[in-house]
């Protein structure tokens, strides 16, 4: 058919967040009557025929070598590229928020009442410095402080099957406890459940991990199963074809580097924990996990634990540093942000299962939480 764009898409299929990031591709190409997509299942690297690239009007492609990005860029076709390596500013890029979903690991695992913190990467990654970088950032806000581990423990190696060292068991071992731990990527995570397991300490309360990709294929296969930040790759890859069709129309990126908000903690049972020392307050913290979809109240609280309110806020202001109505609320809004994201139940249903009764209630809540109106959240994470 004549007039038809043919979009080379160079992405790793083997890889799971690469497959996300095609099924993106393919859902913005839906739309697109004179796009014609030549996969080629492979990132671009240097034993790749550059001058075969010349057929095509546009390319996304995995990118991983600023030497590979320098002779795409100088080649003149409308490339985007979707590497998690450090940015150059040769080719627009489009990447996963990994500071935000730094600061989602941390959020998270102040939620749950912990006061200690690490960070573990395996490898020096750039997409692992932002995990960092934005984890440290979010502690920093409530005055937390963060343990890293030496620096003989990074590795240029990529093996998962590799054995866990002694040195890193020895780390982990030193930390002080309870802690919460972020791992960089879900391989990662799972190194650290395995020197949990080597302590002994798997199943308790001693350590919570936290990773980032949520591979269900890892994260699943973990025990305990791993808690991991989506980071949405299905709209890095709608939005990185987004930008390819407007390059392609003659228009500029507005940045460099674009940047796709990444979606909720995928809580599973490695940050179950509740590192509260205060039973009162644990006991009602556990009430309201179990009952949120109950539009339970305040006082139902009040009734479960049998303490005053004015008990009961004094308590969780001094183990949390908020009452229990923030409690509440936060659990009914984490729990509204789980069915946006993966559910297309209605607005109104929505804020029935989440205790708000009303949508409008619902949507002012979730504002003033979040900045954004729950069809804005929907929208963003199920582009």
């Amino acid at each position: 058919m004549s007039g038809q764009k043919r979009i080379a898409v160079m992405l790793a299929t083997a890889k799971t967040k690469d497959r996300r990031l095609v099924r993106g591709i393919l859902k913005f190409s839906h739309h697109k009557d004179d796009w014609e997509l030549h996969p080629f299942y492979r990132p671009l690297d240097g034993e790749f025929p550059l001058d075969m690239l010349k057929q095509f009007d546009g390319i996304i492609a995995r990118i991983d070598h600023p030497e590979i990005e320098r002779r795409v860029s100088s080649m003149d076709i409308p490339t985007i590229r979707v590497s998690a390596f450090n940015e150059t500013g040769l080719l627009p890029t489009v990447m996963a928020d990994y500071r935000a979903a730094g600061h989602h690991a941390a959020e998270h695992l102040i939620e749950i009442g912990l006061k200690q913190f690490a960070f573990y990467m395996k490898q020096p990654r750039y997409s692992g410095r932002l995990c960092r970088e934005g984890f440290a950032d979010a502690l920093g806000r409530h005055a937390l402080s963060c343990h890293f581990p030496p620096h003989n423990l990074l590795t240029d190696q990529n093996d998962p099957f590799e054995e866990v060292s002694d040195a890193l068991v020895r780390w982990v071992d030193s930390l002080p406890k309870p802690v919460g731990i972020f791992c960089s990527c879900d391989n990662d995570g799972r190194t650290i459940l395995q020197v949990c397991d080597r302590l002994g300490i798997n199943g308790t309360d001693q350590v919570a991990v936290i990773a980032v990709n949520n591979d269900d294929m890892i994260c699943e296969l973990c025990q305990p199963k791993l808690s991991s930040v989506d980071l949405l790759h299905e709209n890095v890859g709608y939005s990185a074809a987004e930008l390819l069709d407007g390059v392609l129309d003659g228009q500029q990126p507005d940045e460099q580097t674009t940047w796709i908000e990444p979606g909720a903690v995928v809580s599973r049972s490695s940050t179950s924990m509740l590192a509260i020392s205060d039973p009162i307050v644990r006991r009602s913290l556990l009430f309201i996990r179990n009952n949120i979809e109950k539009g339970i109240s305040v006082e139902d609280v009040i009734q479960h634990v049998d303490v005053s309110r004015a008990t009961l806020d004094r308590r969780f202001n001094a183990a949390l540093g908020h009452t229990v109505a923030h409690a509440i609320r936060q659990s009914r809004i984490r729990r509204a942000k789980d069915l946006l994201a993966k559910t297309d139940m209605a607005l109104p249903d929505i804020a029935v299962r989440t205790g708000f009764r009303y949508q409008p209630r619902l949507s002012t809540a979730f504002k003033e939480a979040t900045g954004q109106t729950p069809r804005e959240y929907r929208q963003c994470r199920r582009t």
